[in-house]
């Protein structure tokens, strides 16, 4: 038996190992930011680095999961994650567009470590519930899903940022290609909503905490093959207030919560075939609004109203990947609320 578990821990190992070589050890295009920090000395590094934090200690889970629970095995799984995770930092410096982090090693080997702590905690739960007949695990890991989705709520709470506003028509943020349409004109709350500083009396949070509506006149281009915004506002630390752009023929909305606050990702909002009847010259209008609570985006006549992050979306604010197609983003949300409730 002990021969058939080593060799099972092993096996599993290997595949472990296999999927994180081939997510980690590959080039990438860096977010500006985080190259910066990683420059300097920084823990949470980069625009969503809570985000990454999470994901480098999830992705060392299946270690400490294959050492098991006790004391040995918690601390080899310290020892062998910080090594794992040490080899992978240095051969990313081989690799275009990867930096070496040591934070990223230290959360490796924190999730190795938790690894094991899930393993003994679960064993011990197993046990327990088989002496006395009950189902407390399956109670423990409901309290999990509903603190996630409890934290997801709170997370999408708009935050708008403290600071003074840009507006922004079409701009060319480098990060993000320039949609190639033409803005006619904007506004924001019934007045011009200039391409530049905006005018307003009192904190320019107050144009879009509350009730807010945002209206453009536009000559639509080309579908562009990655978020492009066509209306946008960003603050004085060219933080993303709100955008509203297209991918593809798809209308996308993002605006400040207080999960991008806490470094999370971004998933965004969209309304996929929004602009599958217009064609490159068509004249239209477009628009955001928020009116008791509820978002609604416009393209020409048609409006979209109680939109929002279904419970399938709240991946995203570990990774979200804005190049997937629908059905593929479909799947994720299915296959993760999978993972949520099976166990």
């Amino acid at each position: 038996m002990r021969i058939l578990l080593g060799l099972w821990r092993l096996l599993v190992g290997g595949l472990w190992l296999a999927a994180v070589g081939a997510l980690t050890l590959r080039g990438a295009e860096i977010d500006p930011e985080r190259l910066a920090e990683l420059q300097s000395v920084c823990v949470i590094c980069g625009t969503r680095g809570t985000a990454d934090a999470i994901l480098n200690i999830v992705l060392f889970l299946p270690l400490g999961l294959v050492l098991g629970g006790g004391r040995r095995a918690l601390v080899l799984a310290l020892v062998a994650g910080a090594t794992v995770a040490g080899g992978i930092e240095l051969l990313q410096t081989l690799l275009p567009g990867r930096h070496p982090s040591p934070a990223d090693v230290v959360f490796n080997a924190m999730g190795a470590a938790l690894g094991t702590r899930i393993h003994a905690l679960a064993a011990r739960r197993v046990r327990t519930d088989a002496a006395s007949g009950a189902g407390g695990t399956g109670w423990l890991w409901g309290g999990v899903v509903g603190a996630c989705f409890l934290g997801a709520g709170v997370l999408l709470t708009p935050h708008p940022p403290d600071d003074d506003y840009w507006g922004q028509w079409m701009p060319d943020l480098g990060w993000m290609p320039q949609y190639e349409g033409v803005v006619v004109s904007a506004e924001l709350n019934g007045r011009h909503m200039p391409w530049g500083r905006l005018d307003h009396e009192g904190p320019h949070r107050e144009l879009l905490d509350g009730d807010w509506r945002l209206d453009g006149r536009i000559v639509v281009g080309p579908s562009p093959d990655a978020v492009s915004p066509i209306l946008s506002i960003y603050d004085g630390h060219q933080r993303e207030a709100l955008l509203l752009g297209a991918h593809r023929d798809a209308i996308v909305f993002r605006e400040w919560t207080i999960g991008k606050r806490l470094r999370f990702d971004a998933p965004d909002v969209r309304i996929p075939g929004a602009f599958g009847p217009l064609v490159p010259g068509d004249t239209t209008f477009i628009g955001a609004s928020r009116r008791a609570a509820t978002t609604c985006l416009r393209l020409g006549e048609v409006e979209w109203c109680g939109l929002g992050i279904t419970p399938g979306r709240t991946w995203g604010f570990l990774l979200y990947l804005e190049g997937l197609d629908e059905s593929i983003r479909e799947l994720a949300d299915l296959l993760w609320l999978l993972g949520l409730f099976l166990p």
